[in-house]
C-alpha cells in the first residue's frame, strides 16, 4: 500500500510538471528505492538501494531499466540492472551522502544557505516548496556523480544506458519552525 501511495505521487507530481510546462512524455522511469522486496522466500530491504533485476514488481520497466538520481546539479542515470549477486540484485539509489547532514552544515562555515545554493547550481532552477533552502541537500552533501558512476562500473552494478541533464529541481526544504515537533514527541 505504501509503495502503490508513493508511485501515485510521484507520477501526480510529474504529470502536474508536465502539464504546466506544456511538456509531454516519452517515456517514464520510477527510482523504486528504500522498500521491502521479495526473492523467493527471502525479503530484502533496499535502504539506499534501488533494485536491479527485470521483475522485482509487477509493473516494474519490462527492459529491467530505472533511473539513479545523483545530486541536483549533476545528471540523472538511466540504468539496466545486472542482477549482481554480489550486491543482492542492487544497484545505489542516488548519489549517497559524503558524511551526515549535521557535518555537511559544519563544513559550510559561515557561507550561508542561500550561498552555498548560489554557488552550486549555476544556471539552474531550484526551489524549494517550502521556502526555505535545506543546505543538508546541496550537491556538496552528495558524492560527485563522477565517483558514483565509477563506482557503479568498478562493481558491476548496473549498465548505464543514458543521462538527462537537470534543468532544475524541486526539494521540500527546511520545514519553518512552528510546523516541527518538540524532540521525544511522537
Amino acid at each position: 500500500m505504501i509503495r502503490k501511495w508513493t508511485k501515485t505521487n510521484h507520477n501526480s507530481i510529474h504529470q502536474a510538471t508536465m502539464e504546466a510546462v506544456g511538456a509531454g512524455a516519452v517515456e517514464r522511469f520510477w527510482n523504486e528505492h528504500n522498500f521491502v522486496f521479495r526473492r523467493g522466500d527471502t525479503y530484502l530491504h533496499g535502504k539506499g538501494a534501488t533494485p536491479a533485476w527485470a521483475d522485482f514488481a509487477a509493473d516494474a520497466d519490462g527492459a529491467g531499466r530505472t533511473i539513479i538520481p545523483l545530486n541536483m546539479a549533476e545528471p540523472i542515470l538511466i540504468v539496466r540492472g545486472k542482477d549482481a549477486p554480489h550486491a543482492l540484485g542492487f544497484s545505489p539509489h542516488g548519489a549517497g551522502r559524503n558524511w551526515s547532514r549535521t557535518e555537511h552544515m559544519r563544513r559550510l562555515g559561515t557561507m550561508t544557505a542561500d550561498e552555498a545554493l548560489l554557488a552550486e547550481t549555476d544556471g539552474l532552477d531550484v526551489r524549494f516548496n517550502c521556502g526555505n533552502v535545506d543546505a543538508s541537500e546541496l550537491p556538496s552533501s552528495y558524492k560527485p556523480a563522477r565517483a558514483v558512476v565509477e563506482q557503479i562500473e568498478s562493481y558491476g552494478l548496473a549498465e548505464i544506458e543514458d543521462w538527462i541533464d537537470p534543468y532544475g529541481s524541486i526539494m521540500a526544504g527546511e520545514m519553518p519552525r512552528f510546523t516541527r515537533r518538540p524532540r521525544g514527541v511522537r
